[in-house]
């Protein structure tokens, strides 16, 4: 189905932006034009459902798990621990995404890596929205790519330090 009014009154997103409205907001707005079939969908989406039913979260989680699972061994080659214990199945091998995790973790700091990392979920949720921006596809990416908005403009650095200085006290 295509949501023609709801998708045009969608403003741009743009990673490192402050979202337009939080995600709740959006969720709200969806429930005036979706289907409940749809609406459920979307839930599905943000709810981070390891066993989604609608084919796109299905994708979605797939390239999750693929990109977590780098990570994993990754951080198992880093620490020199075998990372099986922390994989989780899934479908075939997509280098690209590997050799672009990879790349994030050369970068020289965790903030750079977590970009890398969340440019990379970016651009692989643009690629499953599709090329109709009226479909639901469209409206899928758009509802996780407006939460890589909010984690992105939920982070203060003073809040950040005090609490990596709460945390140094506490290990003393």
């Amino acid at each position: 189905m295509n949501y023609y009014y709801f998708a045009a009154s969608l403003p741009m997103l743009t990673l490192g932006s402050p979202p337009p409205f939080s995600a709740a907001r959006f969720r709200a707005m969806a429930a005036d034009f979706l289907t409940s079939s749809d609406l459920a969908a979307l839930e599905e989406a943000v709810a981070e459902t390891e066993a989604p039913h609608h084919p796109w979260n299905r994708r979605w989680r797939e390239v999750e798990t693929k990109i977590r699972n780098a990570i994993a061994r990754l951080r198992g080659q880093h620490l020199r621990r075998e990372s099986a214990l922390y994989l989780r199945p899934q479908e075939g091998v997509d280098l690209a995404l590997e050799k672009t995790v990879a790349e994030a973790f050369s970068r020289p700091t965790p903030l750079e890596r977590e970009k890398a990392l969340d440019r990379l979920r970016w651009a692989r949720l643009e690629e499953l929205a599709g090329y109709n921006i009226f479909h639901l596809n469209a409206i899928l990416s758009y509802a996780l790519r407006l939460r890589l908005c909010e984690r992105w403009a939920g982070w203060d650095v003073a809040a950040g330090r005090n609490r990596v200085q709460a945390y140094l006290e506490k290990a003393v």
